[in-house]
């Protein structure tokens, strides 16, 4: 019928049965959208649950680990280890330097834990080490830069582990890092000093044979100091600045 038509016809004479059964209809369309979004939910509810289960089964299975009898072979009891935890960061002790003076008076200890230099280490090997470290070519051009740029890439091979096993880690906030290593260069002693920024994965600088006058600056600059020279190799005087604490290591 068109709506001429139907405008012209007597209202009692109009079928508004579709339109009733439309209306009539809208309950169950929204029940049954309902019921759809609620299985949706549902559905994702039970997801989390699983997700939940598992991360308390795992974490279980970390606990029993330890009361666990020793596997029958290392090598496998190690790889299941590793499948459940990833991999585990490496922990060092470390002093907070609470007494800058103390400490700085007293920094001629770092020759006693003085590393023998590694072998030495050229460009494209160095490329190859470090790989959480983002701008490593940069880094390299950073150094052909300064006027000893020679000098400073002769002594790439301190870079690793000066980043991995400092004597000392200064930090100037927000997010730049000084790390401070004391290595044997024959009879004499030499401390490399890296800038970081970025987690670590941004290298500024490296500076060879580090002035001591400009290192105790920066230890006096520092927002926070921590020392990884054995506590033994320390004086009272140092060690009564110290508090003990774990630092966790993670630097490839």
């Amino acid at each position: 019928m068109s709506a001429t038509k139907a405008l012209n016809k007597p209202l009692a004479q109009l079928d508004f049965k579709p339109l009733s059964n439309e209306i009539k209809a809208l309950p169950y369309k929204a029940n049954a959208n309902l019921k759809a979004h609620l299985r949706d939910i549902n559905a994702k509810t039970n997801e989390l649950l699983d997700s939940m289960q598992e991360f308390k089964n795992t974490t279980k299975e970390i606990k029993l680990l330890a009361y666990n009898k020793p596997s029958e072979n290392n090598a496998v009891e190690v790889d299941r280890l590793s499948n459940v935890l990833g991999e585990i960061p490496k922990t060092r002790e470390y002093q907070v330097i609470t007494d800058k003076k103390a400490f700085i008076e007293n920094l001629n200890v770092l020759k006693s834990v003085a590393e023998p230099i590694p072998p030495t280490l050229d460009i494209h090997a160095f490329l190859k080490t470090l790989d959480n470290v983002e701008n490593k070519e940069n880094f390299i051009e950073h150094l052909l830069t300064r006027n000893n740029a020679e000098t400073r890439l002769a002594y790439l091979n301190l870079v690793e582990p000066t980043l991995k096993r400092a004597d000392i880690e200064l930090t100037f906030l927000p997010n730049k890092k000084e790390y401070i290593k004391s290595f044997k260069d024959k009879d004499n002693n030499l401390l490399y000093l890296l800038v970081t920024k970025n987690n670590d994965k941004t290298l500024i600088t490296g500076i060879p044979n580090a002035n001591e006058r400009y290192v105790k600056n920066e230890i006096n600059k520092a927002d926070i100091i921590h020392s990884f020279v054995p506590l033994n190799r320390q004086t009272t005087e140092v060690v009564n600045g110290l508090a003990m604490q774990i630092l966790p290591q993670n630097r490839k």
